[in-house]
């Protein structure tokens, strides 16, 4: 069957005789004095169609937009329950996210989009965590397994939520974009759904800066490498939605799907349950094939920009932009090999002057 809301009706409306009426729902905008009606009804006459239904009086009023209060009626979504048809799934789907694709992050209008809060923020991120580790010398750290975990489990559940917003994205457009097209094309950019996972992603950028807090709290060694890469990280976020870059898909794609794998590893060993040094290293190892596949399709991206006679038509984006992922993605790719090889494949080196075996 079809579930859908119902017309709105007084508070305390009589008693129901229909035998259809199942629950009442109240709608998160509707005015004090309204109250949504659940109801259960047939399929539609064609079940794959999400068609706006909209009748007067007591009879239902659905569409496809939000909850609103329109010339005295409602309006609310009308979905399947029941059903498992991908068909189905990929129709309210695209009904849901269909508002969104005229969503826009605007430098100067868009909340965090001004340049001070990156800057401020990263500073104020380099300082305290000097601070925070001259403070935690004297200091006995905290049990902080509970905060840990819940630290890396939201951390990891986001990540999944971006990265399956992002390929479903990408995936609607894949029929009629090629893969240079979803590269370096503007129309493919301006796509609303695009931008909300890259905002989403750079508000993220902050969150996670807690990784660091979480170290020196516990009073652990805060490497050049993780601090450098967070506070890297959030600004290139930040350059790549100003400029506007079309490649910016791909690194954040692979980025997000590479924390789903890293936060649920460290909310296993933060548990109890810490795996292997083969899974550590596995992981360390796909996020080295993560910045080559970025640099390359950075690097692609400025290539036809650069051949196209310095044209934005012919890859869309900014030289800026284009030097930023460039360059961050390829000093990360060289930090991490550095840091891959030097821990899991150590040379002879001397330790406390003798030379070990």
């Amino acid at each position: 069957c079809w579930l859908a809301f119902g017309v709105p009706q007084r508070t305390n409306p009589p008693r129901s005789t229909d035998p259809l009426l199942c629950a009442r729902w109240p709608c998160l905008l509707r005015p004090p004095a309204l109250r949504w009606t659940l109801r259960l009804l047939p399929p539609p006459p064609h079940p794959r169609s999400l068609s706006s239904w909209r009748l007067r009086g007591q009879a239902l009023v659905v569409s496809s937009h939000r909850c609103a209060l329109v010339s005295g009626v409602m309006e609310a979504d009308l979905w399947a329950v029941g059903g498992s048809s991908p068909a189905r799934l990929n129709e309210w789907l695209s009904a849901t996210s269909a508002g969104l694709r005229d969503w826009r992050f605007t430098p100067g209008v868009t909340r965090f989009s001004s340049p001070v809060w990156p800057a401020v923020t990263i500073v104020m991120y380099v300082a305290s965590l000097a601070w925070g580790q001259r403070a935690m010398m004297s200091r006995k750290p905290p049990h902080l397994r509970t905060l840990l975990v819940a630290h890396n489990t939201l951390c990891a559940v986001v990540s999944a939520a971006l990265f399956a917003s992002l390929a479903w994205a990408l995936a609607d457009k894949a029929p009629t974009t090629s893969l240079h097209q979803l590269v370096c094309s503007r129309v493919s950019h301006e796509d609303g759904r695009l931008q909300a996972v890259y905002y989403a992603n750079y508000l993220m950028k902050y969150w996670e800066l807690a990784d660091t807090a979480l170290l020196v709290a516990r009073k652990r060694k805060v490497t050049f490498l993780h601090s450098f890469h967070h506070a890297a990280t959030l600004a290139l976020a930040y350059v790549h939605l100003i400029e506007h870059s079309a490649v910016q898909w791909v690194p954040i794609l692979l980025n997000v799907a590479v924390h789903i794998l890293m936060y649920s590893y460290y909310a296993m060993a933060a548990a109890g349950h810490r795996p292997g040094v083969l899974v550590k290293s596995s992981l360390t190892a796909v996020q080295i094939c993560q910045f080559v596949i970025g640099v390359t399709a950075a690097c692609y991206g400025f290539g036809v920009y650069v051949a196209g006679g310095w044209d934005t038509g012919a890859c869309w984006g900014t030289q800026l932009g284009a030097a930023s992922g460039i360059g961050v993605l390829g000093l990360y790719l060289v930090l991490f090999v550095r840091f891959f090889r030097h821990t899991y494949f150590p040379d002879e080196r001397l330790r406390g002057g003798k030379k070990v075996e």
